[in-house]
């Protein structure tokens, strides 16, 4: 890709440790949980359930992957909370900031308690190109829809000008490989088995699930799927994601944006800061024209790590959360939920742990995967994929502000 680049196949925050407690589980053994993957939601939901007294399993899917994206915890997630109004109306929007608020709280707490640190830092969203500075604006209107104060500051800190940022303050920033290693350390604390290895199969019989690990097999009262993708199609949700490529390098440079940052234009671009390094990714395009972004932008940069990873992202903007099953509650997933692992894995994790401890229904769930849209906002979304670009027919569509 470029010589410059020492391309490691990992981010500067390193991957998970790999840690078992159960590497031959016997056929048969009987839990109350068995969670299929070990990353930010399936990690929450087994803690959250093994703190209750629950019984729980954790099958670790393979290796341990690397966060993507760095830990970021806020609701400013790009165009995500203007399509989550435009797809399902305001009330929506107002679920999304309360589940979002709901997890920076939960990780703010843990993570004192299990000595991970979080840094309070400001958000931004930023355009270079004044089309997409316009949707700004309609971003801006549905976060305070949200019930969030959001601001506009053109003091990006960088060496070269970008259109006005809009800026939500007081998020949190929190390493991922360390989160996770201290999650899964709780887990085993808690008496949760971790069980390497792939899921081969999975039936469900009489509200019962048999989990196949290609070694043994596992009976519990629920499943939890959590995965980047859906790992069982069983309320077809495969067809209800897409997949995004992002690729990343992190760099040491003299420079650093006053803020966590996202810029909308076309390649999507985030900017963060992790100890020394400044992280840039990219979301689409190719790997040679992000290390030509950096060089021009940042000519002092000093690249040692690069990396690519794909994501799954809801079409309709929400995350799918809830029943993956259409004949009851057995099976949960949750999937969909893109580059912002931290805060739509965390939020994820506890509303699937409320449904296994009988605190809510997954019909109830804000995020479930039995949700519509609205005829309206169906209405926009089609005829800006049939017309052209959202931030233009979003003008069209949209009413104007009333600040």
């Amino acid at each position: 890709m470029s010589s410059r680049a020492q391309f490691l196949s990992m981010p500067p925050w390193g991957r998970p440790q790999l840690l078992t407690t159960d590497p031959h589980p016997a056929s048969g053994d009987h839990r109350d949980l068995v969670v299929v993957g070990t990353g930010f939601t399936g990690l929450t939901a087994a803690v959250r359930a093994a703190e209750a007294g629950a019984t729980v399993t954790l099958l670790s899917n393979g290796r341990p992957r690397s966060a993507a994206l760095p830990g970021w915890s806020t609701p400013l997630h790009g165009e995500d909370p203007h399509q989550i109004r435009l797809l399902h109306g305001e009330p929506a929007v107002g679920g999304w900031v309360a589940q979002l608020a709901r997890a920076a709280e939960h990780l703010e707490t843990s993570a004192g308690d299990l000595g991970v640190k979080v840094e309070q830092r400001d958000f931004g969203l930023s355009t270079f190109d004044g089309q997409w500075a316009f949707q700004l604006r309609f971003i801006a209107r549905a976060l305070r829809i949200g019930g969030l104060r959001v601001d506009f500051d053109d003091r990006s800190g960088l060496p070269f000008p970008l259109r006005p940022e809009l800026v939500v303050a007081d998020g949190g920033v929190i390493d991922p490989t360390r989160w996770l290693d201290a999650l899964t350390r709780r887990a085993i604390d808690l008496g949760v088995r971790v069980v390497p290895g792939q899921l081969a199969g999975l039936r469900v019989r009489r509200a019962m699930a048999t989990v196949e690990t290609g070694s043994a097999r596992l009976h519990a009262g629920r499943v939890i799927l959590a995965s980047s993708a859906p790992l069982a199609d069983r309320a077809l949700l495969r067809p209800r994601v897409r997949t995004e490529q992002w690729h990343l390098v992190a760099f040491r440079t003299e420079t650093f944006p006053h803020r966590e940052l996202q810029v909308l234009d076309r390649p999507q671009t985030v900017l963060a800061r992790h100890a020394e390094h400044l992280v840039v990714g990219q979301r689409g395009g190719a790997a040679t024209q992000l290390l030509d972004w950096v060089g021009r932008r940042f000519p002092d940069n000093r690249i040692t790590h690069g990396w690519s990873a794909t994501t799954t992202h809801s079409i309709d903007a929400l995350p799918l959360v809830g029943s993956a099953s259409l004949s009851g509650e057995t099976v949960l997933t949750a999937s969909g939920l893109g580059q912002y692992g931290l805060s739509l894995g965390t939020a994820a994790g506890l509303q699937l742990a409320d449904v296994v401890l009988g605190r809510s229904r997954a019909a109830e769930l804000p995020w479930r995967p039995a949700r519509g849209v609205t005829a309206n906002g169906l209405s926009k979304r089609l005829r800006s994929a049939a017309i052209g670009p959202i931030p233009f027919i979003t003008r069209l569509n949209t009413p104007p502000l009333r600040d």
